[in-house]
């Protein structure tokens, strides 16, 4: 089984439309969808309207994937996508959580593309479509040889492929509270689910891979990562450094 999972937050509900009208054209679907929805954004003081949850809700009424909205009352943050469905569904063994965002579509052969790989390759280790090592962007169709790469950071935009053997619930839930405390300090919310999920697969030597992808697959990134990788917005950097700082006042090398 292959269990899907997004957050969204007030004011992305046609986004987040638009993405899950993207999900239905997938070469392979999941079997499960969860949509998290935090009601209340304190990062913008913004509520979900009752007018944008009433065509959420109706919308997945009709939706061909089964599915279920799972509320929360305030922003708790993009980690939502895999805790989620780890506390909320019965999972055997060999199932598999796809992680996607609500503001970037999936490319139709993504779910496919990982889920081949992952079988082929070993279940023991967590894929994406996308990447960064040493603050280079990776993706699948630069790969030129072997069936993937790791990276030290999966780009889960474009959507990563977790089998359930690869997560304790017990070390995740502790894990990302870890950095909600220490975010919580600076009154900011831990927004960086890349680098968290990423940052524990790490610690527990479980390999982050992104896979090798042809590019009749029609994967039209930009091949050449920017100066300093991911982000270059202040705010965003900012928040890395208390990342990082979390790491370092648990006394955690990775």
């Amino acid at each position: 089984m292959i269990v899907a999972s997004v957050v969204t937050v007030p004011g992305r509900t046609n986004d987040l439309i638009s993405v899950l009208d993207d999900l239905l054209k997938s070469t392979r679907l999941p079997n499960f969808l969860y949509v998290s929805v935090s009601k209340f954004y304190p990062r913008l003081d913004k509520s979900f309207s009752e007018k944008d949850l009433e065509i959420l809700e109706n919308y997945l009424k009709n939706y061909p994937i089964e599915n279920r909205i799972v509320f929360y009352d305030i922003d708790l943050g993009p980690c939502l996508k895999l805790l989620t469905p780890i506390k909320e569904h019965d999972f055997s063994d060999d199932d598999d959580i796809l992680i996607f965002d609500d503001d970037n579509g999936l490319f139709p052969t993504a779910l496919e593309c990982l889920v081949n790989i992952s079988e082929r390759c070993g279940k023991s280790s967590v894929y994406g479509i996308m990447g960064v090592s040493s603050g280079n962007f990776i993706h699948g169709e630069y790969i030129t040889s072997g069936d993937y790469y790791p990276v030290d950071v999966l780009g889960g935009y474009r959507g990563v492929l977790y089998p359930v053997r690869t997560i304790d619930i017990g070390k995740l839930e502790k894990w990302v509270d870890m950095f909600v405390m220490g975010f919580g300090e600076h009154n900011m919310i831990a927004m960086h689910d890349d680098h968290i999920f990423s940052y524990y697969l790490k610690f527990n030597k479980i390999e982050s891979r992104v896979v090798n992808v042809h590019p009749k697959d029609g994967l039209n990134y930009w091949p050449k990562p920017n100066n300093n990788g991911i982000f270059q917005d202040s705010r965003l950097n900012e928040s890395l450094k208390i990342l990082d700082k979390v790491l370092l006042d648990n006394n955690i090398v990775l």
